[in-house]
């Protein structure tokens, strides 16, 4: 039976009583989110428990017994355990963000994960995650100093980086709209409108990006890049076969 619109914080202590079948459940309904802390250095102390029913646990919050391979692998085994988590969720919900928590030594100790199937709910997740680490690492440390919330206070500018993307997927496309554009920033990448805007006008400036002075409906294009404005990204190496 669906639910009313709900955003669901899962905040178990440890990481017992939140089986993945219950995620699953959350995110088949219509307009539903969550947020998880997942505690992955605990996860990962436990991983080879002697008793049998706490490996379960693990078993059930992961929804697989994959975690129980990671216990046996070499290597970074709280990134491994992340992004096993991370694909997870990513078979039942279309947008995945995490957020990582580090202690006074600068250690994991949990990710904050978001999952969801809504566009808005997105966009706005990615907006308060900028809000707090502008770097866009997406990290909080207690190592740094307490007068600066921030891991990071360093305003970095990712034009650049965004506009080689927008160029790679839509290169050679012809006429593209603001809305597509748009759509794409906010739903497969980890930037936001702001950072879409001046990645755009870096384009348009240095003379690889061409905006048409008309929009889509006909009346000119003013100023900005709005969703009927009609740009045109000229093909370069890779930008014809170039996926999302």
């Amino acid at each position: 039976m669906p639910i009313a619109p709900t955003f669901c914080f899962i905040d178990p202590f440890g990481f017992s009583g939140v089986p993945f079948t219950l995620v699953r459940r959350i995110l088949s309904q219509p307009r539903c989110e969550v947020l998880i802390t997942f505690m992955a250095n605990a996860i990962n102390r436990w991983l080879e428990h002697p008793e049998a029913n706490v490996r379960e646990h693990i078993v059930e919050l992961f929804g697989s017994d994959e975690a129980s391979r990671i216990a046996r692998r070499r290597g970074d085994r709280v990134a491994a355990l992340r992004d096993l988590y991370q694909r997870q969720l990513s078979s039942v919900a279309r947008f995945v963000r995490y957020f990582e928590m580090r202690d006074e030594q600068d250690r994991t100790i949990y990710f904050l994960f978001f999952a969801g199937n809504h566009r808005l709910g997105h966009a706005k997740m990615k907006e308060a995650m900028w809000r707090m680490d502008p770097s866009g690492r997406f990290r909080f440390s207690d190592a740094t100093d307490p007068r600066q919330p921030l891991l990071l206070d360093e305003r970095e500018d990712h034009s650049e980086r965004l506009f080689k993307r927008l160029a790679s997927r839509f290169g050679g496309r012809g006429v593209v709209t603001g809305k597509q554009v748009r759509e794409f920033v906010e739903d497969c990448t980890k930037f936001i409108n702001v950072h879409k805007s001046a990645a755009l006008k870096l384009g348009e400036e240095t003379g690889r990006l061409r905006v048409e002075a008309s929009k889509v409906d006909g009346k000119p294009r003013r100023r900005g890049y709005p969703p009927g404005c009609r740009m045109h990204f000229p093909p370069g190496p890779g930008n014809r076969s170039a996926g999302a």
